[in-house]
């Protein structure tokens, strides 16, 4: 493994982690809260197209809600900008068939 980067948001902590083997590179995004850890898995070509999805959802205001989808061989990844009464968040998936793993950043 090559790095880790680390960051907080809320409550919640999140790491992102190199795990690439071989010439693709792949990443694990972990979230980790009080009583829950989850992840996704994700190459860095997505990475970078969810990177640039949240950037778009970050300058959203107030109660809007919008999503992003983008489909790679079996896999299709999804990012949502939502809200609820402890405010905004974005929201990202990772679908391989019927197996969907997500993680929420507030």
């Amino acid at each position: 493994m090559e790095g880790r980067t680390f960051f907080t948001a809320g409550e919640k902590s999140f790491e992102l982690i190199d795990i690439s083997e071989d010439r693709v590179r792949w990443f694990k995004l972990c979230e980790r809260s009080r009583r829950f850890v989850g992840g996704i898995r994700i190459d860095e070509n997505n990475l970078r197209w969810v990177c640039g999805a949240m950037k778009e959802a970050s300058k959203g205001e107030g109660k809007l809600c919008r999503r992003w989808g983008r489909k790679i061989e079996a896999y299709i990844f999804r990012v949502y900008q939502n809200f609820n009464s402890y405010g905004r968040f974005v929201r990202i998936e990772a679908w391989l068939g019927d197996k969907k793993s997500s993680v929420i950043i507030p």
